[in-house]
């Protein structure tokens, strides 16, 4: 059993970003009281663009308040809950470890995990740095959910893992599979648990 601890939004904002100017809602911040999710998204949440963010199998990003805590150690500042754009800070849930299709419930509101989070620009200039390959490496990129049930949450709530599929791949796993490691096969045993992206790119990686 673990904790939301944070529940956080954001609206599309334009930056500059690698030299262009960019639309993102990768700033979030903290909201209190109940929020409603439904129709795949979080309300007062915002995604510039559905390819990378948002949509049915992106609808919501879980972040562990852990692997936060690792990133200040590895790079010596102090990171926020809520900085890597994630919509809901969680402790003592093993994000990155979660199954593909593992189903989490947090008050009336039930949530299928999908898929990893794979870094992109704008997550580098929020760090200021460069950030894209140490993430990719680091098994810490948080994972993507589907809303199963709609409903409320808020800071506080319990979050239970409710189901578990019989397959052991993970979000590491995946991961791993977009560093190019050879894991595609067993990648490719979550079945019918996988994303269209990802089993293309684990058939493709098997040639």
């Amino acid at each position: 059993m673990g904790t939301l601890l944070q529940v956080n939004v954001g609206q599309v904002q334009t930056f500059m970003i690698g030299g262009h100017l960019t639309d993102t809602a990768i700033v979030k911040t903290p909201v209190s009281g109940l929020v409603r999710i439904e129709d795949d998204a979080i309300a007062g949440d915002d995604q510039a663009e559905e390819l990378h963010h948002g949509g049915r199998d992106k609808a919501v990003y879980a972040y562990d308040r852990a692997a936060y805590d690792w990133w200040e150690l590895q790079r010596e500042q102090s990171i926020p809950s809520g900085f890597f754009g994630e919509n809901l800070t969680l402790s003592g849930v093993d994000v990155d470890g979660a199954r593909l299709g593992e189903r989490w419930r947090i008050g009336d509101v039930e949530l299928e995990v999908r898929s990893p989070r794979i870094p992109c620009a704008k997550l580098e200039w929020r760090m200021q740095a460069r950030f894209i390959a140490d993430f990719l490496r680091s098994d810490r990129a948080g994972a993507y959910l589907r809303i199963v049930t709609a409903g409320d949450v808020q800071a506080g709530m319990e979050v239970d893992v409710v189901a578990r599929p019989d397959h052991d791949v993970t979000i590491t796993d995946v991961l791993r599979l977009w560093r190019g490691e050879d894991i595609a096969a067993h990648v490719l045993t979550a079945g019918d648990h996988l994303t269209e992206d990802i089993r293309d790119r684990a058939e493709a990686r098997l040639g």
